[in-house]
């Protein structure tokens, strides 16, 4: 009788360690996957940007900025300090006008209903979200305009072309 008790005993036992392991993981789980939620947030606002950034060098910024907006999804920083071209990057260029012209050719359109739209603008207004142009430009009549990201990056001088040219001094993004 007793070992029948014991085997009882044990088995219940077992199986409320099981449940609090089980429980433990599901927990464990659900905080990881918090974690990196928040890691992949890009920041939206000067504010989240500053904070993310805060204590860094421009160094650091560019990288920052090179990893965390998928600069590298299309560019490869070069030995010669040049944005290069990921295979993704070289099909996705493959037609395309140039960054100043892209940018005044979205400018042009504003305001036109998005039916009336060539497809040429349309297609250009599609690069430029696609290409990550709205991360610091924003269109404005008569003129260019930046996000607040775009103006932080503007007053230390880290264009797109620099931000390639700061990822490329330490040979990151190769």
């Amino acid at each position: 009788m007793r070992e029948g008790r014991r085997s009882a005993a044990a088995r219940t036992l077992l199986s409320i360690v099981i449940i609090v392991a089980v429980a433990a993981a599901t927990v464990l789980a659900a905080s990881l996957a918090a974690v990196a939620s928040v890691a992949a947030q890009k920041p939206q606002t000067g504010a989240e940007f500053d904070k993310a950034t805060a204590g860094m060098n421009r160094h650091a910024i560019a990288e920052y900025v090179f990893r965390t907006y998928d600069c590298q999804a299309c560019h490869v920083a070069t030995a010669k300090g040049e944005a290069g071209f990921t295979p993704r990057g070289n099909e996705a260029r493959q037609g395309f006008v140039g960054c100043v012209r892209l940018l005044t050719a979205v400018n042009a359109s504003l305001g036109t209903d998005a039916k009336l739209l060539t497809a040429d603008e349309q297609r250009k207004q599609q690069n430029f979200k696609e290409f990550g142009c709205t991360f610091c430009h924003k269109p404005t009549p008569g003129k260019m305009g930046f996000t607040e990201i775009g103006k932080r990056l503007g007053a230390l001088h880290l264009g797109c072309i620099q931000v390639s040219q700061e990822v490329s001094k330490a040979g990151a993004g190769k």
